[in-house]
């Protein structure tokens, strides 16, 4: 027992320099080696919560507001470094059909101003209208609606999230 002991003190210093951040993460595994945190994934970089930017319509309407290139704005200075995904939504007002045709025209007014405003390469811009399908609150209370009109936009980088292992 005491040789055991006596060499994991011998050997805790070489272990640690193997984990420079002090993450639990091997640095030979680390895709973050220099990260301050110490919640860690497996691939020793932070979690990030992916949360789309949203903006909201008018019913009936696919017109951008004023405040949406605002949103647009930091949206593009935040990085769009991957696929820029845009859903349109819409409230139950109308027949599915219709809906599902605003929902579209809502993805493609964000994706004209993305491209025509902003810069960004039509190419890397992903849209879909997906109609009243999955709201996010009932449509009985003016709320409800409210918040069913909307495109959800994000930015999907393609980075996969893994064990470290090759």
């Amino acid at each position: 027992m005491k040789s055991s002991f006596a060499l994991l003190t011998l050997m805790a210093p070489l272990l640690w320099a193997a984990d420079a951040d002090r993450d639990g993460v091997p640095d030979g595994k680390d895709a973050c080696p220099d990260s301050p945190v110490r919640t860690v994934l497996a691939n020793g970089c932070a979690p990030s919560v992916i949360r789309p930017v949203v903006l909201y319509f008018d019913t009936d309407s696919d017109r951008l507001r004023p405040e949406h290139f605002d949103q647009l704005a930091r949206f593009v200075a935040d990085g769009v470094d991957g696929t820029v995904v845009i859903v349109g939504h819409a409230d139950n007002r109308g027949s599915l059909a219709h809906n599902q045709s605003l929902s579209e025209r809502r993805s493609a007014a964000i994706s004209n101003a993305l491209s025509a405003r902003y810069g960004v390469d039509p190419a890397r811009i992903a849209r879909r209208g997906i109609g009243e399908t999955l709201p996010w609150r009932d449509n009985v209370t003016e709320t409800g609606l409210t918040l069913n009109r909307r495109v959800e936009l994000w930015v999907e980088t393609g980075l996969r999230l893994t064990n470290g292992e090759k």
